[in-house]
């Protein structure tokens, strides 16, 4: 049944208490809302059911051992792991193999379930990447993981961590190769002025021996008379 509860300097924060799901914790509505909401209902446990057996990103429930005690299709979808096999794990020993982003392995302190079931504190949008353990050398899944503690009412740490995460290793493909094309046009940009460069020396250095000869032969000219005989030998021939 629903209560409500407030505190100095805090928001009214309406508790929900359900046999078998502990506490539900939302923004109670303020005198002002009320009338607004009046109307409103919360969702029925088939339709949370129905969202949570069709949504795209997956879902995960660790106890406090951090065992894994439920997850959605979606979970098993991306993980490519059967409810069963997923069902009974650990979060510091997942069924497959985890990255950072350079390709570094990931430490299981940085798992997300075990940050949150050591720390109590939430992770928000941390990219790792994922390899089945009999296939280490292949290209890795990439997901983009949040995830938060749950707590019951007095306790200091948490009961449940709950993982949620989204496949995006078509985006990060996208993102790898703009950055390849990238590094690319500016390796050939740098080749061009490199190129350029060279030629306009190789084109300088004929030019100013040319222009010196010229110069020497300017001053090594006979008198004017003689020059004129001279071009005009040159012009008859």
């Amino acid at each position: 049944s629903p209560c409500t509860a407030t505190g100095r300097g805090a928001s009214t924060v309406q508790v929900s208490l359900h046999p078998g799901r502990g506490p539900q914790y939302r923004p109670a509505a303020s005198a002002a809302q009320g009338d607004r909401i009046q109307g409103s209902r919360q969702l029925t446990e088939e339709e949370h059911s129905f969202l949570f057996e069709n949504m795209t990103q997956g879902v995960i429930f660790h106890d406090a051992s951090g065992q894994v005690v439920h997850a959605n299709p979606a979970a098993c979808r991306i993980l490519k792991l059967t409810y069963d096999e997923l069902l009974g794990q650990y979060a510091a020993q997942p069924g497959f193999f985890i990255v950072y982003e350079d390709g570094a392995p990931a430490r299981p302190e940085d798992f997300p379930g075990v940050k949150v079931l050591t720390s109590g504190q939430a992770v928000f949008n941390q990219i790792l990447g994922i390899h089945q353990e009999a296939d280490k050398e292949a290209a890795p899944q990439w997901i983009l993981v949040n995830a938060q503690p749950r707590y019951r009412p007095g306790d200091s740490r948490p009961y449940q961590a709950v993982v949620i995460f989204e496949d995006i290793t078509r985006v990060t493909q996208m993102e790898h190769d703009l950055r390849a094309a990238k590094e690319q046009a500016e390796y050939f940009n740098r080749l061009k002025s490199a190129f350029l460069s060279n030629l306009s020396h190789e084109i300088r250095i004929p030019i100013d021996g040319v222009l010196g000869a010229m110069d020497l032969f300017r001053q090594s000219l006979p008198p004017d008379e003689v020059r004129d005989e001279i071009f005009d030998l040159i012009d008859d021939n």
